[in-house]
Order: C-alpha cells, then sequence, then structure tokens
C-alpha cells in the first residue's frame, strides 16, 4: 500500500488486517512502494495517485511491468480528474476507487480482485522489467496527472 498520508496507510492497514487481508508493506510514494513491491511481489497493490516523487499512476506502470499479474488498485481523492485525463484502458491499473466511497468500498474491491486461492505471480522475465527495475523517468502523462490535481485542488491559481 502506497500513500504520502500516515493516517490514510494506518486507517486502511487496520481496516484491511480487520478482515484478514495480509498487508506485507507499506510505502510513502511511487518510488518507495516501487522497490518494496520488488522485494515483496504482493498480490495487489494498492496506490495513491497524488504522491511526492513518483505518482501513483507511474508507479503503477512500472509495478505491472516488474511484477506480472500483480493487481493495482488506485485509491485516490482524484477519480474523476484521472478519469478525465486518462482513457479506462490507458491505464496499468485493475480499478480506481475514489477515497470518498470510503474503506468498505476499497475492501469489496480487494476482495473481488484477489482470488480465493492466490497463485504466486510469475517471476518478472521480460527485457523491459529489467530496465525498469533499474531506473524510469516520468512521463508527460505525469505532468498531465500532477496539472490536474492542482487544477483540482487550487481551481483559483494557475498551475506552475
Amino acid at each position: 500500500m502506497a500513500d504520502d498520508s500516515d493516517a490514510v496507510r494506518r486507517v486502511v492497514h487496520t481496516y484491511l488486517a480487520e478482515r484478514d487481508f495480509d498487508v506485507c508493506g507499506e510505502a510513502v510514494d511511487g518510488k518507495d512502494a516501487i522497490e518494496k513491491a520488488r522485494k515483496l511481489k504482493p498480490d495487489l497493490i494498492l496506490l495513491d495517485v497524488a504522491m511526492p516523487r513518483t505518482n501513483g499512476i507511474e508507479a503503477a506502470s512500472v509495478l505491472k511491468d516488474m511484477v506480472p499479474g500483480v493487481r493495482i488498485v488506485l485509491f485516490t481523492m482524484y477519480s474523476e480528474a484521472v478519469a478525465r485525463t486518462f482513457p479506462r484502458n490507458g491505464l496499468a491499473v485493475d480499478a480506481v476507487i475514489d477515497k470518498a466511497q470510503g474503506v468498505s468500498s476499497l475492501a469489496e474491491c480487494v476482495q473481488r480482485l484477489i482470488p480465493q486461492e492466490v497463485q504466486p505471480p510469475e517471476s518478472a522475465s521480460s527485457g523491459r522489467s529489467e530496465e525498469t527495475q533499474a531506473r524510469y523517468t516520468p512521463s508527460e502523462d505525469s505532468d498531465k496527472v500532477r496539472g490536474e490535481v492542482f487544477k483540482r485542488m487550487f481551481p483559483d491559481r494557475p498551475p506552475k
């Protein structure tokens, strides 16, 4: 699970753990999520969109290459901005849940995405995975999301 808010991570972790989900790791941003996923090889990854260093959309793209078969859920306050900015099939995620829907909706989504008997993910063996594991750079899509997030949060200010 990756979110730059300690409070969100704590609430989500507690809620999921109470429902018998094993939260194997927490990250403070997208780059941290990528590093931890490389080691932990989780079945599902929760990502916030607006995080420092690497946003959730960029991290999702890297993670899908790095951990084949992993399920990714964006849990964000900016689901509308994401939907307007990116075509549904253009995202490397399995679901987008708005934080306003609450952790119960998130838990239902996680339950749907994780099969009863979880199979271990296949090893990452594509040539691009090694490149992705070594280094990635932000894309124009990252700038689009940052811009949309900024406009939504501060509608009266021009973007930086």
